[in-house]
């Protein structure tokens, strides 16, 4: 579920739910006791394990349809850039116990997830917001790009090493979603951030 401006997880994806329950998940406010707005609004792992449990813990779970030959709940929380941009949820047809090595598992999927959702937000991003995370250093080294000089140049010329321009020249393709020097160039030049 994908985290709104305006303090609602909308679904985005799902797998082996009926269209009620989809149409019921589709959309919910952060002010509703559930697993998923807790995981997001509390930054932390929900898991239970027990459906019996999921009514005692969550009251308003129970006018949402579902299918309750299910055991497990699980919500954890999603990021971009360090941000919480959503929730992942897992439900399980097993009692699945919350021990080191499944808590991990989670972690790790929910990353790839989050990974995902980024670059995914970055393909939609406007021209606009690309050069909005720019540093006053990378503006420069964009300048520096510009007038055809080198990495060892540009970092002779502001006192860092080669390694530290390399890496903020990458960060600055990255953020700019270009390809090369070149495409940064004509990218930066449309948002006015060089001449």
């Amino acid at each position: 579920m994908n985290l709104t401006n305006d303090a609602h997880l909308e679904l985005i994806s799902t797998f082996g739910q009926s269209e009620e329950q989809v149409a019921a998940w589709k959309r919910v406010s952060l002010e509703e006791n559930l697993p998923g707005t807790d995981a997001v609004k509390d930054d932390r792992l929900v898991w239970i394990a027990d459906n019996e449990d999921w009514i005692e813990y969550y009251p308003e779970i129970a006018k949402y349809p579902g299918d309750h030959s299910m055991q497990t709940l699980i919500n954890a929380p999603l990021y971009i850039r360090n941000a919480p941009c959503g929730v992942m949820g897992v439900i399980c047809t097993e009692i699945t116990k919350a021990t080191p090595e499944n808590i991990a598992f989670i972690d790790i999927v929910a990353g790839l997830v989050s990974l995902h959702l980024g670059k995914s937000l970055a393909k939609h991003q406007s021209l606009e917001d690309r050069g909005a995370y720019l540093t006053k250093r990378q503006i420069t080294i964009l300048e520096m790009i510009s007038q055809q000089m080198t990495n060892m140049q540009i970092a002779r010329e502001l006192g860092y090493s080669e390694s530290t321009i390399r890496h903020e020249t990458m960060r600055i393709y990255e953020l700019l979603q270009a390809s090369g020097r070149r495409e940064a160039v004509v990218i930066a030049r449309k948002l006015n951030i060089i001449k």
